[in-house]
């Protein structure tokens, strides 16, 4: 565990493995259209992809601490890394769409595998200063989220294919690799009960954490889902035009989260939330109520600047309070964000078919509101938890 954020080899191999992951992850959606083109799909088949995708996270954040305890953190990056260049290259030679779902299955539980290793590994790395190696860490993901459809479009352009665009970002592992493979991954480091055994299981005030994470993962993909049908429809805009619009939402992001170490390492605990939730919300009645859309459009950039770190703080507070079982906890965390990127979207289409899609987003200013209660309730819970342990290690003393 470092004192100070300094990044070293380590950080560097994260960091980038990240942007790996990424890169692949947001390509599934960007290959959709051709996918459904080349099989003739409609929009259920066409979107079964992300869900399959986003299926892999669920069942890591449920056998990934098994998986980490048996195969080491530096087999599981490497197994999760390889895995996602396997499930890309399936769909990028893929002859129909069961194949394709099969690589998009793949590629999703590979890329869960990959985060909730390194998550745990920086998290354990930087100690005190989790909160900023993880906001940093998201930020450099972000940017390969940009990066990604620019990719797929160039690459056709160029006369590659969807299929090349694909089959050229999957073998960006091999330079990782070269670059990387003798880089030492960070053990498991289990803090100890004060009887000197770890301790037994998560504390409640873990769970409360990581119940604000659903919350806020909620937030974040409600807006991805539905965004740009909303930019759309309420400023007159063709699809297309929305969804462009939305590159504003993403670079608020990546700006956000370069920002979120220089917060992190000034503001502290409970504290972080409370400032991106208020943001968050400031930019979400903007986004949600104004009467124009270059006001809109200004409060979605708003938005994605307080979004952007939610997750990556509250990982980090969930962490600080799981006794130092980081891979345990990761997995859960990935579980939990993963029900939220299921069902948040689905729960608001499925309302928006039944009323004015304005009315269906205000559940994402509900959920802001309730991420701040939950932010409070876990803060004590916390706080509740540490007074024990010290009161328990003084005992034992």
């Amino acid at each position: 565990m470092t004192t100070h954020y300094t990044r070293t080899r380590f950080t560097w191999f994260a960091y980038l493995s990240l942007a790996y992951f990424g890169l692949l992850t947001t390509i599934i959606s960007a290959l959709i259209p051709f996918l459904r083109q080349d099989y003739d799909l409609t929009f259920t088949l066409g979107s079964l992809h992300l869900t399959l995708s986003a299926t892999g996270t669920v069942i890591i954040g449920l056998t990934g601490h098994r998986i980490l305890r048996a195969w080491g953190r530096r087999a599981a990056v490497w197994g999760g890394a390889a895995g996602m260049a396997l499930g890309a290259t399936l769909i990028a030679l893929s002859l129909n769409v069961v194949t394709s779902l099969a690589g998009s299955f793949a590629l999703g539980i590979s890329a869960a595998l990959l985060m909730i290793t390194f998550q745990a590994a920086l998290s354990d790395y930087y100690g005190p200063l989790r909160g900023a190696a993880l906001a940093e860490s998201s930020g450099v993901a972000s940017m390969a989220t940009i990066v990604a459809p620019f990719w797929v479009g160039t690459a056709v352009s160029l006369g590659l294919g969807w299929r090349g665009a694909t089959l050229a970002a999957a073998a960006l592992l091999v330079p990782l690799a070269l670059a990387f493979w003798r880089t030492p991954v960070p053990r498991a480091t289990p803090a100890p009960h004060v009887d000197g055994t770890p301790h037994p299981r998560l504390p409640g005030a873990f769970w409360m954490y990581a119940f604000v994470q659903f919350l806020v993962v909620s937030v974040e993909w409600g807006i991805i889902a539905w965004g740009a049908t909303y930019l759309a429809q309420s400023g007159g805009l063709a699809a297309a035009e929305g969804v462009r619009w939305m590159s504003v939402f993403f670079t608020a992001m990546v700006v956000g989260r370069f920002s979120g170490r220089w917060i992190a390492e000034r503001v502290h605990g409970v504290r972080q939330m409370y400032l991106q939730l208020a943001i968050a919300a400031v930019g979400f009645l903007l986004f949600w109520l104004a009467p124009s859309l270059p006001l809109r459009v200004v409060g979605l950039f708003v938005v994605g600047l307080g979004i952007s770190n939610l997750y990556p703080f509250v990982v980090a507070l969930a962490d600080g309070v799981a006794d130092g079982q980081s891979d345990l906890a990761m997995t859960r965390l990935a579980l939990i964000g993963g029900f939220g990127i299921l069902l948040t979207p689905l729960v608001l289409g499925w309302a928006a078919d039944r009323l004015d899609l304005q009315q269906p987003l205000g559940i994402i200013g509900l959920l802001l509101i309730a991420s701040a209660a939950a932010t409070a309730v876990a803060g004590r819970l916390g706080q509740r938890h540490a007074a024990r342990l010290a009161a328990a290690e003084r005992l034992a003393a």
